[in-house]
């Protein structure tokens, strides 16, 4: 859990002005981070979680100059959400972000992602595809603020972890992102319905590969669940659109 003054830092971020007099400087933030760390570092190999989560907390924080405040305010943002455990704390940080969350700067997290990939190692990548997803499932439940704008910065959460995960090597995490993605897709009010049940139907699917009756029969009665919707859906919306097809079919 992030100390009283680290929170105050990130609500500055929030809260500072386009000049950016309220930046702290990078050099003083990685040695306090540093320090905080050292304790933990004996134990990171008998811990893998501990280590996963002690990893991503430090890069989420220790960001090169290169990157828009904006960003560098999210990431923040990213950090403390996920390690939030009361609810209330997480609606306190995401309703101080305010517009902040939209679709532009879930794009900038996507490509920033991508390029991060490819330069840490495989322990830092699987940190932050963690810390993403676990970002996401925290945004698209939130209550209050821009119900829209929640559900495209989870989509791009999402999106941005599956860079890492993939079916071969992580088959798992990969299906559970497929299908919160497909719910999304079922959710979002904006863009072309039938595109985004498209999208849902494809994500759903996706999940399905992993989720068997077999191996997941939890999970995939829900997917299934899921997809029987969104099919659904996309056929009532076709009908509405082109009742005349579906009349003259055989």
């Amino acid at each position: 859990m992030l100390s009283g003054e680290e929170s105050d830092i990130i609500m500055k971020l929030l809260t500072q002005n386009e000049s950016g007099t309220s930046k702290i400087p990078q050099n003083v933030l990685a040695g306090f981070l540093t320090i905080l760390a050292l304790p933990l570092l004996i134990l990171m190999p008998i811990f893998p979680k501990l280590r996963h989560k002690l990893t991503a907390s430090l890069y989420f924080k220790l960001q090169d100059e290169d990157i828009t405040e904006d960003l560098k305010v999210l990431l923040a943002l990213i950090h403390q959400v996920s390690v939030a455990s009361n609810p209330n704390r997480v609606e306190e940080v995401l309703r101080a972000a305010g517009d902040r969350l939209n679709a532009d700067l879930g794009e900038q997290l996507y490509r920033w992602s991508n390029e991060t990939f490819a330069q840490v190692s495989s322990t830092e990548a699987l940190a932050i595809a963690a810390t993403l997803v676990n970002f996401s499932n925290r945004v698209r439940t939130v209550c209050e603020g821009d119900r829209t704008q929640h559900l495209e910065m989870a989509c791009w959460g999402y999106q941005a972890a599956l860079i890492f995960y993939d079916r071969e090597n992580f088959p798992l995490e990969w299906a559970k992102v497929q299908y919160n993605l497909g719910n999304i897709y079922r959710d979002l009010p904006q863009g072309q319905p039938v595109d985004r049940l498209n999208h849902a139907i494809a994500a759903l699917e996706n999940a399905l590969q992993v989720f068997t009756p077999e191996a997941y029969p939890q999970e995939y009665s829900l997917s299934q669940r899921q997809l029987m919707g969104a099919y659904q859906q996309r056929a009532s919306l076709q009908f509405r659109d082109n009742p005349e097809e579906f009349n003259s079919s055989p």
